[in-house]
């Protein structure tokens, strides 16, 4: 089975497209990334900046080159997971080409693929969006958007510091669209940002934090889904103690079923970026700062040639300064 998931709209005259380009023999992988990026899920697309696909072996795929990077993570000291990320194409070709990624299924997918599905995601697939997308002179940020007029509001900030609670407050009080709650994509030559409205992550400490839905039904799915979290808020409990390690499990709800009187906004232009807890003195390191995407893509790069690291960090700080001028 074949999914594109489309994330900008293309703009005619670049390489590549910012999409990702999934393969997988196994349904289970389809459909979680079909609930997590429905937004984004397109028929066909000839550019995408990932090739990713779902294998039974990596082989010995793992020795090629040094433009290769091969990982095996102990993830919170319960699960392995195994990935090769081939950059040699994407790099000799100046971007041209799309850079392969391959992932060695988990036997736990067949089971419980929540157990799976967020750690592709969240530590491997976004990091390498943000990598790729850096290169590209564009930014994934990690902040709320909203708009109104087709003028960007957005909410960058550390996790926790009340982004999602922001923007939908903002949503519901003042008539504002909704554009997502935790990643931006900004294009920053064409100074917009498209949405990013995967369904919100929810965790014990921010449930209570988000506005109270208003209708009889969303009020149901809001009880339902806090007794879900205080199950997994339970079972997170003794496995911290167990492993030792700081654990999130997060409870997933499409936003449309909470607030079903929302409307959503696909792009619009730049305006302000609220900053939630940054230093606006010194705001590009505050953004790096609070970004996990980031620091998992650093660790990614980090057995890659020196030139390409060097490169990374130097196109991103042309991009960050290009973006300094809207937060406030």
């Amino acid at each position: 089975m074949k999914r594109y998931y489309e994330f900008m709209n293309p703009i005619r005259g670049q390489k590549l497209n910012v999409a990702i380009a999934l393969t997988s023999h196994w349904k289970e992988y389809i459909r979680y990334f079909d609930k997590e990026y429905w937004f984004a899920k397109k028929k066909e697309n000839n550019m995408p900046l990932i090739v990713c696909a779902i294998v039974d072996s990596l082989g010995t795929a793992k020795q090629k080159d040094r433009l290769c990077v091969y990982r095996r993570v102990h993830f919170k000291k319960l699960f392995w997971f195994e990935y090769l990320l081939d950059f040699g194409a994407y790099t000799k070709s100046n971007g041209k080409e799309p850079v392969r990624l391959y992932i060695k299924r988990h036997f736990l997918s067949t089971f419980y693929m929540n157990a799976v599905g967020p750690f592709i995601q969240t530590n491997v697939l976004e990091p390498l969006l943000y990598i790729c997308m850096v290169f590209s002179k564009k930014y994934l940020l990690h902040a709320s958007s909203i708009s109104k007029k087709g003028i960007v509001t957005a909410y960058a900030g550390h996790g926790g510091a009340g982004k999602t609670t922001s923007a939908l407050n903002a949503c519901i009080v003042d008539g504002y669209e909704f554009m997502g709650d935790d990643l931006a994509f900004i294009d920053v030559s064409e100074r917009t940002l498209s949405w990013f409205p995967r369904p919100l992550h929810l965790f014990w400490y921010n449930v209570f934090k988000i506005p109270r839905p208003r209708t009889g039904a969303s009020k149901l799915v809001f009880m339902r889904i806090l007794c879900l979290i205080a199950i997994k808020n339970c079972i997170r409990f003794v496995l911290s103690i167990l492993t030792r390690e700081p654990l999130l499990i997060s409870t997933r709800i499409d936003v449309r079923s909470l607030y079903p009187q929302l409307q959503l906004a696909r792009m619009a232009k730049l305006g302000t970026i609220k900053t939630i807890g940054l230093n606006v003195g010194n705001i590009v390191e505050s953004v790096r700062d609070a970004s996990d995407l980031r620091k998992d893509a650093l660790v990614m790069m980090s057995t890659l040639p020196k030139s390409f690291q060097a490169r990374f960090l130097r196109k991103e700080l042309e991009v960050l300064k290009a973006l300094q001028i809207y937060f406030e």
